[in-house]
């Protein structure tokens, strides 16, 4: 019997151990052990994308957003395209600055974020020009801006933030890709959170889903080996 670890496609080894949670943290008795240490609990592992982002956010301790985001992407509800990547990239930047000690970030934020993008319809990239991810970084500025559809410079603010990440996926061009889609939301959201935050830049990662994607863009994108 051969089983392989969904998160990074080893072969499992047969043998009882305590397993922590890659997603949730949870310990839990497990027959089967990943050699680099992974594992999902039943909870976990049973999740809807929406459920499993609000578990992870909550009890990640990581400070990489490219990472956790990357981490979600390889559970096995995130397809290889599909809109449960529209909710992805607001609550992860929220949980990763959250995880820095940044000042008034919540549980309930991270939460709100992922209500905001719920309900984007799929493949809406190629039939009005817009992104659900990209929607995200809106989201980010508006929650950590308080921003409301009467707010003078917030609102601006959110709304750069959502043109300038379809602006990049666009210039990306080729067919549609919902990790680089991911990757750029993040990348352009980090670059435009509030100066006072003394944040680093964002490490170049490379793309753990390239070359395994039907319509992967290869060497065109920038996340490519």
């Amino acid at each position: 019997m051969r089983f392989r670890c969904k998160v990074c496609g080893q072969d499992l080894v047969e043998q009882e151990s305590l397993g922590s949670c890659s997603y949730c943290g949870c310990m839990e008795s497990t027959d089967w052990s990943c050699p680099d240490g992974h594992y999902i609990c039943e909870s976990c592992r049973t999740a809807r994308p929406e459920d499993l982002i609000q578990r992870t956010c909550a009890a990640t301790n990581m400070v990489d957003p490219i990472a956790l985001a990357g981490l979600l992407m390889k559970h096995p509800s995130f397809h290889a395209y599909g809109d449960e990547h529209h909710s992805l990239a607001a609550p992860v930047i929220l949980a990763v600055l959250k995880n820095r000690e940044v000042p008034g970030i919540s549980g309930e934020q991270i939460r709100d974020a992922i209500e905001r993008i719920k309900g984007i319809p799929v493949s809406v990239c190629g039939t009005r020009g817009d992104c659900g991810a990209a929607a995200s970084a809106g989201a980010v500025l508006s929650i950590l801006k308080k921003a409301t559809p009467i707010s003078n410079g917030e609102r601006t603010e959110a709304l750069r933030a959502t043109a300038q990440t379809l602006m990049l996926i666009a210039e990306h061009g080729g067919p549609r890709c919902c990790k680089q889609a991911v990757f750029d939301t993040i990348r352009t959201t980090w670059d435009l959170l509030p100066i006072e935050l003394h944040l680093e830049e964002l490490p170049l990662h490379a793309c753990d889903f390239a070359g395994k994607l039907k319509d992967c863009k290869t060497t065109r994108c920038p996340y490519f080996g």
